[in-house]
């Protein structure tokens, strides 16, 4: 072998050689799989399935569950103490008691019809806005995320922030037809949400989901807290403190 076949068979050995650590390094810093660039929808899609699946929440007849509630005023004296019995159903057969100065108050929901009792005798003092309102909003947060998924829920994702020491998914959302502006967020790992922000028209609060359980394999709410917060989200005080316990699902 002359030594300029020799040279040129070490030049192309030594090539091959780098190439291949080249691309052996490469591989170890790179991953295998990049991670998937998510989107609104495709984390409400994870977000759902962390849950309990959106086909299995749209396939429940009746929920029904106990809330206790406890409200404090901006000097964090405890303003209000309440338990609720909720029941809500697929065909808009609601309603919500709850014992108030030793009287039974139930707020009914039938279709479109709102009507609130007491000790079972009809009270008009309190408005149908008023009623519906109540009754929506105690629908509303204990059917989160599932009711994201509507064509009237505009949502866009923004990205990983840091909520209360974790990493988080941010989810924005804006309904049709109302000012409040939603931010919800998921844990990077499960998904499963750790709780959301919301400006009103009055207002901001932050409710953060403490502790969670896991009911015929939806994952819903035990423990949470709410704050009112400043426009940047820092908190200011104590709002209220939720339990809520023996759930059924039919």
């Amino acid at each position: 072998m002359n030594e300029k076949f020799q040279n040129l068979l070490y030049y192309a050995i030594g090539v091959v050689v780098l190439a291949f650590f080249s691309w052996r390094l490469i591989g170890f810093i790179l991953p295998d799989n990049p991670k998937e660039q998510l989107t609104a929808t495709t984390l409400l899609d994870k977000v759902m399935v962390a849950h309990g699946g959106a086909n299995n929440w749209e396939a429940i007849e009746q929920l029904s569950f106990n809330k206790d509630v406890v409200l404090y005023d901006n000097q964090g004296v405890v303003e209000k103490k309440r338990s609720d019995h909720n029941r809500f159903k697929a065909n808009g057969d609601n309603y919500i008691t709850y014992i108030e100065n030793n009287d039974t108050v139930q707020l009914t929901q039938k279709g479109q019809h709102y009507l609130k009792f007491i000790n079972g005798t009809l009270d008009t003092l309190l408005t149908t806005n008023k009623i519906k309102n109540s009754i929506n909003a105690s629908s509303f947060v204990i059917s989160l995320p599932f009711n994201l998924n509507d064509q009237n829920a505009k949502k866009t994702y923004q990205g990983i922030i840091d909520f209360e020491g974790k990493q988080a998914h941010d989810l924005k959302v804006v309904f049709d037809g109302s000012t409040a502006i939603w931010h919800l967020y998921f844990d990077i790992k499960t998904f499963q949400n750790l709780g959301y922000w919301v400006k009103t028209s009055d207002h901001y609060s932050l409710v953060i989901t403490t502790k969670s359980q896991t009911i015929k394999g939806f994952v819903l709410p035990e423990k949470r807290l709410s704050y009112r917060t400043d426009s940047l989200k820092n908190k200011t005080w104590l709002r209220a403190k939720y339990d809520y316990y023996e759930f059924g699902i039919n």
